[in-house]
């Protein structure tokens, strides 16, 4: 560059586009191979940690016949959470729970005396309308 008394005037000379010689597929695709190969050995070392994360679960103890009183283990609730317990749908007779710091909660819930022999759902309704349940019968 070189000031020309009144302006700065670039001397290098202007480059000259890229030609396209042909096509590129070929080299694209050996470019590619590399980057599709990575990204599942990168996600590897996560995929343990993943299947091992397990959300909230009811467990039943106790023989399941109407009248009884059977133990409700509620176990992965997070700290605090509020929640029903329902029988088939309804919640007449069942108790409301709320988590403490535990990670499980241990409840006693009498069957309604009108459950038959058969398969019956003890679910938990949450606020956010999530439920969980198990099925036993």
């Amino acid at each position: 560059m070189f000031w020309d008394g009144t302006r700065w005037v670039d001397e290098r000379p202007t480059p000259t586009p890229a030609v396209f010689n042909g096509p590129r597929r070929l080299r694209d695709w050996i470019a590619t191979i590399p980057i599709v190969l990575l990204a599942p050995a990168l996600l590897f070392p996560f995929l343990p940690a993943m299947a091992t994360t397990t959300g909230p679960a009811l467990t039943v103890s106790g023989p399941v016949v109407g009248g009884t009183t059977i133990t409700v283990k509620a176990s992965g609730f997070t700290s605090g959470t509020m929640f029903q317990l329902q029988w088939d749908g309804s919640t007449s007779g069942m108790p409301t729970a709320r988590t403490t710091t535990a990670t499980s909660l241990t409840l006693s819930v009498r069957v309604p005396s009108k459950a038959k022999l058969g398969t019956h759902v003890l679910s938990a309704v949450l606020p956010a309308w999530a439920q969980y349940a198990v099925r036993f019968g």
